[in-house]
């Protein structure tokens, strides 16, 4: 019997203590030093997820989105591209002290919202982007963490908040539009019309600047170069720097629609136009991950093999595998449901299959695992796989 297997190993009494004392001391010097080597010792963190998130809704509120809010979701997401930037342009050894007024934002709050339930597509991408926003009224907001706007956007109407009697056609004007039969006068008078769908007001940025801590009159206008997703007529941009850090420069981006803004970003040095430029893998990233795959494919084909044929010559422990995967399913079954984002639609079908596909694969890789390695493990070093020894 295993228990009954010669103890091996033991450690003295003095031997044992003083590895227990050094375990305590590391733990330590951990806690000590924490604060100078990881990132949450540097970003501000005195604002909790509630008051971001009221900040956030204020921000959409102050510059005109009224759409009825259904459905939100937030999250926080670390963006690498100011440490990559910091460590490439700055040498000093207190450059990251910078990081401690939150500018530039490495930790970032997003926060969404939607007239209709925000179900997602691809469970497997980030929520800012997913489900797409390209429903009316749909408004998102990313905050530093000190609450101050980084980006901001609202999916415009998809029909035009104008009269139709002032911009309607008649049929048998657009009959004779397509037959190119109008008289000048009437297009003219065509023109006229479309015209009235176009706004006088000028949008009101000013919402929006105050929400980014930034002062207007410091920037510079210049010609705007980044267009938005979402349609506008009006657009604008600025040159600046970060108010707390002036040795990096910034540029803002803004757009509205019909005198309302429909966009707003902070544009870094590192940022780069996504839907433009494709966004693969470096080759050492690329490299890593074919590796990781080619392993990850091995030792399951392996473990299979290696679990039929203890099957086959009755070894394993077939219970013990069957409780690891038994805990392993509810595990990860309860993960998925814990940072799933839920719906009272048809997708929470979709969000629940997805859960129970990926308990099962974990459950049953895990199961196949323990059966092959086990009987190998049992009989070389079974003190290994038991939790105490009878003395």
């Amino acid at each position: 019997m295993v228990a009954a297997a010669p103890k091996e190993g033991a450690l003295r009494p003095a031997v044992a203590v003083s590895m227990f004392a050094l375990i305590v001391v590391g733990l330590a010097v951990i806690v000590l030093l924490a604060d100078k080597v990881v990132l949450y010792g540097y970003v501000p963190l005195d604002k909790s997820p509630d008051v971001l998130r009221e900040n956030a809704r204020d921000i959409i509120r102050r510059v005109g989105v009224v759409a009825p809010v259904t459905d939100d979701t937030h999250a926080f997401e670390q963006d690498r591209g100011p440490l990559d930037y910091i460590a490439e342009t700055d040498t000093r050894a207190q450059r990251w002290q910078g990081l401690k007024d939150g500018q530039p934002a490495v930790v970032v709050y997003w926060y969404r919202q939607s007239p209709g339930y925000l179900g997602g597509f691809d469970l497997f991408r980030d929520g800012w982007t997913n489900p797409p926003p390209i429903v009316s009224g749909m408004a998102g907001v990313k905050l530093d963490t000190r609450g101050r706007l980084l980006e901001f956007y609202t999916v415009p109407p998809q029909v035009d908040p104008v009269p139709s009697s002032e911009f309607r056609v008649s049929s048998s004007e657009q009959a004779s539009s397509s037959k190119s039969q109008v008289s000048s006068s009437k297009l003219a008078e065509l023109e006229t019309r479309n015209s009235k769908l176009e706004t006088t007001a000028a949008p009101n940025w000013s919402p929006l600047f105050a929400a980014a801590g930034l002062d207007i009159s410091n920037l510079k206008p210049t010609t705007s170069q980044w267009a938005p997703l979402y349609i506008n007529d009006t657009r604008a941009a600025w040159d600046g720097v970060y108010p707390e850090q002036p040795q990096i420069p910034i540029r803002i981006e803004a757009a509205a629609y019909r005198g309302k803004p429909v966009h707003f970003k902070i544009v870094n040095p590192w940022d780069k136009p996504e839907r433009q430029e494709p966004t693969g893998l470096s080759g050492q990233l690329q490299a890593s991950f074919t590796l990781i795959l080619v392993v990850f494919v091995l030792v399951l084909i392996g473990s299979v093999v290696l679990a039929i044929r203890n099957l086959r010559l009755g070894r394993g422990d077939r219970k013990g595998a069957l409780r690891l995967a038994i805990f392993v399913f509810i595990f990860t079954q309860l993960s998925r449901i814990s940072t799933a984002h839920h719906t009272p639609t048809s997708d929470e079908i979709g969000t629940i299959l997805n859960g129970v596909q990926d308990s099962l694969f974990a459950a049953a890789f895990f199961w196949v695992v323990y059966l092959a390695i086990e009987p190998f493990v049992r009989r070389r070093s079974p003190h290994r796989i038991i939790s105490c020894h009878v003395c």
